[in-house]
């Protein structure tokens, strides 16, 4: 969907919620802003940019605002395809580059009290990650990119 000259949000769901992401066209550089999940980073993501552009080759920087799955799951595939440089939050760069470290910061944080995640979901944490995906830059704030 057209919300402005060279802006376009690309919708999915997850988890029966809405996701956008934002596909910002400069005269520069192309970002697109986070990666959804993996479902649709395949379903949504891939399609649109190939229809938009000559396809994910052509997105220059991809930022991805937090490490929630909605956010960060599709950038391994979104990088498989040819998208540029990944750029996040020092402080989420752990939980982006490996399910695991996500699994132990935040699912397993409550460890010591004798809570916690299942096989199952530390499983299903690992497929909406999409396996995690190497960061090229993170940002501590206050940079320009």
């Amino acid at each position: 969907m057209k919300l402005f000259d060279d802006v376009e949000i690309l919708e999915g769901t997850h988890g029966g919620r809405p996701v956008r992401l934002m596909l910002l066209r400069g005269t520069l550089r192309t970002l697109l802003l986070d990666a959804g999940t993996p479902q649709i980073c395949r379903e949504t993501v891939l399609p649109a940019l190939g229809e938009w552009m000559a396809g994910p080759s052509d997105v220059d920087l991809l930022v991805i605002t937090h490490a929630d799955v909605d956010h960060f799951g599709g950038a391994a595939g979104l990088k498989a395809a040819g998208a540029g440089l990944i750029v996040c939050g020092e402080a989420d760069r752990g939980m982006i580059e490996s399910p695991d470290v996500m699994i132990a910061q935040r699912a397993d944080r409550y460890g010591e009290h004798g809570v916690h995640l299942a096989d199952a979901g530390k499983d299903r944490i690992r497929r909406l990650t999409g396996g995690g995906v190497a960061v090229d830059i993170s940002l501590v704030g206050g940079e320009a990119i």
